[in-house]
């Protein structure tokens, strides 16, 4: 039996068979998982998981990968490239073979699967209780982020990338090769694959450091080595260097970090759970007086620091921060390790041992996502009517099916999935700067005719609005343009025929 070894106490070794932390892990899968399955269509309110999906399909149906921009009529010929085409083909499989409960189900079972991982790393380290609290602590402060969209299928590679990197750090050893396969398959499935990189790059620093001084020199080649490898794996996607340029620029002036709501500051009067629980941690830790090795604070405080300036990076920060910090809590807190746990409570090793059979594990699991199962696939599952303007855009594709639209930021994602180009949509990332997004979002609330004169510097034939916004008030004040179609989600206006 293969078994992985605990910290020794009073030169007892203590052990945890894998078969016991397998069978937990499955119960705390189940866990996950019930939890998510009951928020369901939830996983598809953003706009953008449609987007992603009509990528995936035309990656699909074409057999070749985008360069330039073919899916909006404002900036086709724009350079432009599908960064995270692998977990857009993932999406679009998804949809083709099960429609949206599929998507809303692989994105529940990836986000299950990476808080379980998370809770096995801990569970390696540290008591099942601390390593449960931990994990539901991260669940919860990720939350905010959960969303059919590429970021979530890249976390489990995130876990296992800084957990295998911690432990080589960490055994005096050099990192896994297991890990660049991860790091290929981390760099096409999200930008992210960068962070992941940078703090590579960190961990190797601590390695050099930590090593005495005849072995530093020894580390520092091994370090270097595995971070050359890493990225030459993370550049072994079909656009190579150009997707990890792509992710910088969106640090670097992007104009949509001024506009889109996931690249918000964090408010915390707003964040009516997330504030709170970042306030509860700080709290904690000036009581108890954590003290985190200095590399690792620095990887803390950079993932902080993002999350506070941009609220899409929460589960980032609630991902990394235990990896960092789990060693330190352990040594600084005895109490917390699991050979404190084995010696006491008396027996609980041998009770474990003999609660941990896989068929209880997967009874228990049953019985735990069982009923949510059954109720997801009970009830519909499809993305919110606010996103999704299905009638308009028929009345569009009859009416006016070859003229250019304007179209609601909102509604980009589902013109792209009923392959319609578009005025403006999600992939803010790479398109639609030089000042086309200011003058997008913030003409229509200006009392001169600039929205109207935008209207006409692309030709838009047709406009796609929500009631009562702006842009249709503007248009319902204008000669040349008719209301022509009307629902609750949704208002079309069409250039009314000339006078002339």
């Amino acid at each position: 039996m293969n078994k992985t070894s605990l910290e020794p106490r009073a030169q007892v070794q203590v052990t945890l068979p894998e078969r016991a932390l397998l069978s937990l892990s499955l119960v705390v899968f189940a866990l996950f998982l019930a939890l998510l399955l009951t928020v369901g269509a939830g996983l598809l309110r953003d706009p953008d998981t449609l987007w992603h999906i009509g990528v995936g399909r035309h990656i699909l149906h074409s057999g070749s990968f985008p360069w330039v921009d073919h899916l909006s009529h404002t900036f086709a010929g724009h350079p432009w490239i599908a960064r995270d085409w692998l977990s857009e083909i993932i999406f679009a499989l998804a949809y083709d073979s099960g429609g949206w409960r599929a998507v809303a189900g692989v994105t529940a079972g990836v986000i299950a699967l990476t808080f379980t991982l998370l809770f096995a790393e801990m569970a390696r380290q540290m008591r099942l209780t601390a390593a449960l609290s931990i994990a539901a602590l991260a669940y919860a402060l990720s939350s905010v982020h959960f969303l059919a969209r590429p970021h979530v299928l890249s976390y489990p590679v995130l876990v296992l990338w800084f957990a295998g990197l911690v432990r080589a750090v960490e055994s005096n050893t050099s990192p896994s090769l297991l890990l660049l396969p991860l790091m290929t398959l981390w760099a096409n499935l999200h930008g992210s694959f960068t962070l992941g990189l940078a703090v590579a790059g960190l961990l190797a620093l601590e390695a050099i450091f930590k090593s005495c001084p005849q072995e530093r020199r020894k580390t520092l080649v091994r370090w270097a080595l595995f971070l050359v490898a890493a990225v030459v794996a993370g550049l072994v996607t079909p656009y190579g260097l150009r997707s990890a340029w792509v992710t910088a620029q969106v640090f670097g002036g992007n104009e949509a970090l001024d506009y889109i709501n996931e690249w918000r500051s964090l408010n915390f009067s707003q964040e009516v759970f997330g504030g709170p629980l970042i306030i509860a941690i700080i709290f904690f830790g000036f009581l108890v007086g954590v003290k985190i090795r200095p590399m690792r604070l620095v990887i803390v405080t950079i993932t902080f620091y993002m999350m506070l300036v941009h609220i899409r990076m929460a589960p980032i920060f609630a991902l990394v921060t235990p990896l960092m910090i789990a060693s330190s809590l352990r040594e600084q807190f005895p109490f917390l390790s699991v050979a404190s746990q084995a010696h006491n409570p008396p027996g609980f090793h041998d009770k474990l041992l003999r609660i941990s059979r896989p068929h209880y594990a997967l009874l228990l699991s049953a019985l735990i996502a069982g009923p949510s199962l059954l109720a997801f696939n009970a009830r519909g599952i499809s993305p919110p009517d606010s996103i999704n303007p299905a009638a308009a855009v028929d009345y569009i594709r009859r009416t006016d099916p070859f003229g250019r639209v304007y179209n609601d930021f909102s509604f980009g994602g589902y013109l792209i999935f009923r392959d319609v180009k578009t005025f403006i949509d999600g992939r803010t990332d790479q398109l639609f700067g030089g000042g086309f997004l200011a003058k997008t979002f913030e003409s229509p609330g200006k009392p001169n005719d600039e929205f109207l004169e935008l209207l006409e510097t692309y030709k838009i034939t047709s406009a796609l609005v929500r009631p009562k916004s702006g842009e249709a008030s503007k248009l319902d004040h204008a000669p040349s343009w008719r209301r022509l179609h009307e629902d609750d989600i949704a208002v079309v206006y069409q250039r009314a025929p000339s006078s002339e």
